[in-house]
């Protein structure tokens, strides 16, 4: 299983800059987090059915196609729990956590539609 640690707080618009639902490290279940990493600063979800090296490719950075390449967002990927489209259910597990400062449990098919490009 893996567990990231996601950016809550302020949205920014500076796709360079950290902001809100941008995942900031990755590591195995398990993992003994410190008093900050909870909310209201950010929030922990364990993916149940991904491996901590599977879940590596969220804190990717997002490059442009130039020669040589520039960087143009912190993160290419983002844990949108902002998404008006989210299901009841995952709106009440996402507050529950952040309410609660507690681990969001989810597997990668309840999760993915949420996960989203940053640029």
């Amino acid at each position: 299983m893996a567990e990231i640690l996601i950016r809550l707080g302020r949205t920014s618009t500076d796709l360079l800059a950290w902001s809100r639902c941008l995942p900031v490290a990755v590591f195995e279940d398990g993992h003994p987090w410190g008093s900050l990493e909870r909310p209201p600063t950010f929030l922990v979800v364990r993916i149940t059915d991904q491996t901590a090296a599977q879940a590596q490719q969220y804190l990717e950075a997002e490059y442009d196609t130039s020669d040589p390449p520039v960087q143009i967002a912190i993160r290419k990927w983002k844990f949108d729990i902002d998404d008006s489209t989210m299901s009841n259910p995952m709106k009440r597990a996402v507050a529950d956590a952040i309410a609660d400062g507690t681990i969001l449990e989810v597997t990668t098919a309840m999760i993915n539609a949420y996960i989203k490009r940053t640029t």
